[in-house]
């Protein structure tokens, strides 16, 4: 299916130091978008987070107080470790407003950029149930937000790293809920001992080719895998739409021979598949719920190294063609009609970001 795109809004950015280091981009309707990201602030020192918006083709962004700064330092490995640090901020959409996931016990929600935020605790956190990795860690928790996913609700997918993996393995799959009215959040999705439900090896071994599998550790004799890494998740009614990606976060030199999106149950169990691409590749879930964004790992590939969309409800391929001066931009996501395609490619920092929709 061939689409082409009509440029509505092309923003550019001047202050380049800020912008690469976007970590977030959120669309709402009427093409008005949320980007969050962080400041380096130098060795020893703790990062500095920001929020910006989009609106009517303008940029506007502020530097958060320092509360959420200190707040960090306190749930952060070493108080002067910014490397280091287990305490992940993430941001997510949530209504209208913003919110910030900060490890897994507290969530700040913005009614707009400018505001101050609403404070709300989650009282079945996860801060307990790591496991330290230093004798003087003072840390949240080793289960620490990676990404949260779109919803249209009050219930936001997260996806969590495991503490009996290294740093950085995904393999939880969670959701946050949160009640405005009560001021509480609550995990939901969680087990008899409150930790969160992850996914499995065994569930996704017809997927995956015996080469292809680094890791493996000795259990009484036995022989365990590791359980493939989430990338991306979204929320679909009583399910969870999870993008698998590989086995680890060296993705180059271990590859990512899974890159599939399957339906899962809300304990993580696989479900069924939908979508597999025919190239190892990273995935993104757009916030409009049935398009995934395929980007691949090898430029040697088929593809080139080119971007690709598919439908993963329908599994049909879309072709965009984006207009004059913008072939070469690559998308970020889509939403309310409207394409959100950048410049440059996501993590290589950003100078100009457009916003498309069908011509």
């Amino acid at each position: 299916m061939k689409l082409k795109l009509d440029s509505l809004v092309e923003v550019k950015f001047d202050e380049e130091n800020l912008l690469t280091s976007i970590i977030s981009l959120i669309p709402y309707p009427l093409g008005r978008a949320v980007l969050f990201g962080w400041i380096y602030c130098g060795p020893y020192k703790h990062e500095s987070y920001w929020l910006g918006e989009i609106d009517n083709g303008k940029f506007t962004y502020r530097i958060l107080e320092d509360e959420l700064t200190n707040r960090l330092v306190e749930l952060t490995q070493r108080p002067n470790d910014s490397g280091g640090s287990y305490t992940k901020v993430r941001a997510f959409r949530i209504g209208n407003d913003v919110g910030l996931l900060i490890g897994s016990k507290e969530i700040w929600i913005y009614s707009s950029t400018s505001d101050n935020p609403t404070k709300i605790l989650i009282k079945n956190h996860f801060s307990e149930l790591g496991r330290p990795r230093h004798k003087t860690s003072v840390h949240d928790s080793h289960y620490v937000p990676i990404q949260c996913g779109y919803t249209n609700g009050n219930v936001v997918p997260v996806i969590l790293s495991s503490p009996d993996w290294s740093h950085g393995q995904s393999i939880h799959a969670c959701l946050l809920n949160i009640d405005l009215e009560s001021g509480e959040g609550k995990w939901l999705n969680t087990n008899s001992d409150g930790k969160p439900f992850g996914i499995t090896f065994d569930d996704y071994a017809e997927f995956i080719k015996p080469e292809a599998i680094r890791s493996a550790y000795m259990t009484d004799g036995k022989i365990t895998y590791h359980p493939p890494m989430i990338m991306d998740c979204s929320l679909n009614g009583e399910f969870i739409n999870l993008y698998i990606g590989g086995y680890s976060n060296a993705h180059h030199k271990f590859g990512l021979p899974l890159s599939l999106i399957s339906e899962n149950l809300q304990n993580n169990k696989l479900n069924r598949m939908l979508f597999r691409a025919n190239e190892q590749s990273f995935g993104r879930i757009c916030a409009s719920g049935n398009l995934l964004i395929l980007t691949p790992l090898r430029k040697n590939d088929p593809s080139k190294g080119k971007q690709s969309i598919v439908n993963f409800k329908t599994g049909e391929p879309m072709h965009l063609i984006p207009p004059k001066g913008l072939t070469k931009f690559f998308m970020l996501d889509h939403y309310d009609g409207n394409y959100w395609l950048s410049k440059d490619q996501w993590g290589y920092g950003i100078s100009k970001i457009a916003i498309c929709s069908e011509a």
